[in-house]
């Protein structure tokens, strides 16, 4: 009888030896784990990584918002073929006129080579009136003004800024100039410093000993991107790269920033969270001169002068669409930009200004009908209750055919034409105008102006 308890009682024991250890064993792992993964999160959480989680969350909204406008892009090698007509309707007593009018046009658009030819004519009642075309070639127009002059008119505008947006690669380009600005950021002086323990303050600050490194960095990729030459100059940056140090606080945990500022010569912007968890003020040199409200796709941001809101600007990004919305103590402003269905896009504009009584109302349309778009665009204008309203109805359609312009060995620079010719040219238009009624409706409009 003793001899079993004595086995019973080492089983017992040697099993709860086994358990203990087991318990341990698991313990140590579960510490081992838990202190790797706790160490590999705060080592993990660096100044340069910081930078890579902002580039991701940037370039994927940039490339969710930009979606919306592959609908409206063309590629460069084709042309793009439209034709419309665009009437007028008034019911204003002095320019009532204008309902005998129309402008019928047709043109032909090259992104490739910046070519084009545009037909106008403007009837009256149904009959031709007045006509004239328009072609460019290399930035230089040329005018031709049927029944006014028998020579072409070259017009040679300065052009200070000739970079193209090409909407199928914008996305591209922007977050190709995201990722370049950021990776320089990184050549700055950078640290982390720890603020309690769920933030962290990284600093990123641009000197006089690492200033060329930072400029150099981003200039590399600049100049191994075309796309990025054609849509803006190097010195469009210049302003980023200046001395100066950027603070950003955030929680460590969920990434959320609680606090952005810029520190240059005599100067400090600091972006704060307020207590509404969903809004920032805007300090400028201690000073609160706005704020910044994020809420899900929807960004607003206030300016605020003397405690009053001057004047406010909100974009939304929706799933089928964006939005564009600015209003000050005069002015409205709302922009839409809507898929209505996968063969149709809406574009809405309005804009009110109260003090001149002023209100401006675009509603347009382009539908996918077999090879081409059909475009429509009605614009209301009233002006002191007194309404105008311009209707477009059109079609677009892309080919790849060359654009064949005409000769323009016979033509005279505006800036040679001599004082006959421009009597020559205002005389046979004030033959035209006594023939018609459209001089007494002009006249009616300069006495509205």
């Amino acid at each position: 009888m003793e001899n079993e308890n004595q086995n019973e009682f080492e089983f017992v024991e040697k099993n709860t030896k086994k358990t203990v250890i087991i318990i341990i064993s698991i313990i140590l792992v579960i510490l081992l784990v838990g202190g790797l993964g706790f160490y590999l999160f705060f080592l993990k959480q660096t100044p340069d990584n910081y930078l890579d989680y902002i580039k991701e969350e940037l370039t994927t909204y940039v490339s969710k918002t930009c979606d919306k406008l592959e609908d409206l892009s063309v590629e460069d090698n084709k042309v793009i073929n439209q034709d419309g007509v665009f009437t007028i309707k008034t019911d204003s007593e002095d320019l009532k006129l204008l309902n005998n009018y129309k402008v019928e046009f047709n043109s032909k658009y090259q992104i490739s080579t910046n070519k084009m030819i545009t037909n106008l004519k403007l009837l009256e009642k149904d009959k031709k009136f007045l006509e004239s075309s328009l072609y460019s070639e290399a930035q230089t127009f040329y005018i031709k003004l049927t029944d006014l002059y028998d020579k072409f008119i070259k017009v040679e505008p300065k052009v200070e800024n000739n970079k193209k947006i090409n909407l199928k690669k914008i996305d591209k380009n922007i977050n190709t100039l995201i990722e370049a600005y950021l990776d320089a950021l990184k050549e700055a002086k950078t640290s982390g410093k720890n603020v309690g323990f769920t933030k962290i303050k990284y600093t990123y600050e641009i000197t006089s000993s690492n200033q060329e490194k930072v400029i150099n960095k981003f200039k590399e990729v600049y100049d191994n991107n075309k796309d990025l030459q054609e849509l803006v100059e190097i010195e469009d940056f210049k302003s980023l790269f200046e001395i100066a140090k950027i603070e950003i606080t955030i929680n460590r945990f969920n990434k959320q920033i609680y606090s952005l500022a810029e520190i240059g010569e005599g100067y400090k912007l600091k972006i704060e969270k307020d207590l509404d968890l969903d809004k920032y003020n805007i300090i400028e040199n201690g000073e609160k001169i706005g704020t910044l409200k994020i809420i899900d796709n929807e960004i607003t941001i206030e300016y605020i002068n003397k405690e009053k809101i001057d004047y406010s600007l909100t974009f939304k990004n929706l799933t089928d669409g964006i939005e564009f919305d600015f209003n000050d103590e005069k002015n409205l402003l709302e922009l839409s930009i809507r898929d209505i269905s996968d063969t149709e896009d809406r574009l809405s504009l309005k804009y009110k200004n109260e003090e001149d009584k002023v209100d401006l109302d675009i509603d347009g349309s382009i539908k996918e009908v077999a090879d081409k778009k059909e475009c429509s665009i009605l614009t209301t204008i009233n002006v002191s209750e007194e309404k105008i309203q311009v209707d477009y109805k059109g079609a677009l359609k892309l080919t790849t055919e060359e654009i064949e312009l005409p000769d323009f060995t016979n033509s005279v620079d505006v800036k040679d034409l001599q004082e006959k010719d421009y009597n020559s040219i205002l005389e046979k238009l004030a033959g035209k105008l006594l023939t018609s009624n459209l001089l007494s409706s002009i006249m009616g409009l300069d006495s509205k102006i």
